[in-house]
């Protein structure tokens, strides 16, 4: 994954409507420039005890036990791109936000990002919110805000 995500257009993760991965080659630099031996080392260094998952997203939020940390990073309301065989819409919001409201009662930490939008503002109004400017490299080239939204302070 890592591989992937460093050697994809800008980072970006896409699957088609088979659910096979298609993102483009971006133009990054060369990977012996980014995953040096000490990079590797200190990935490996950090994420000693740590349960990294790849799963169903609404699964992983409902086995997560409290005192789990959970990062969200949903794919945007209003993106015109599709990021796998459905659509993220309005409803896929409501769940997920609704279910984060169940994990941070049982004791979940829990941090989302989202662009700012205010029916996105609207669903995690229980949650701490950061708006932060950020550089959006797919499309055109600007600074927009985004929203992190964190059950803790």
């Amino acid at each position: 994954t890592l591989y992937l995500l460093a050697t994809g257009y800008n980072g970006v993760w896409r699957r088609n409507r088979r659910g096979g991965y298609n993102t483009p080659v971006g133009s990054l630099r060369p990977l012996s420039a980014t995953f040096t031996p000490e990079v590797w080392a200190e990935c490996s260094a950090r994420l000693q005890g740590v349960a990294v998952e790849r799963g169903d997203a609404l699964a992983q939020i409902r086995a997560a036990p409290s005192g789990a940390f959970i990062f969200i990073d949903p794919p945007y309301l209003n993106c015109t791109l599709r990021y796998g065989s459905e659509k993220f819409g309005m409803r896929e919001h409501t769940w997920l936000a609704d279910e984060v409201r169940r994990a941070v009662d049982r004791g979940v930490r829990v941090m989302v990002t989202h662009s700012d939008l205010p029916e996105i503002r609207d669903l995690y109004r229980d949650l701490h919110c950061t708006t932060v400017q950020v550089s959006r490299s797919v499309g055109p080239t600007t600074r927009v805000g985004e929203c992190v939204f964190r059950s803790y302070q």
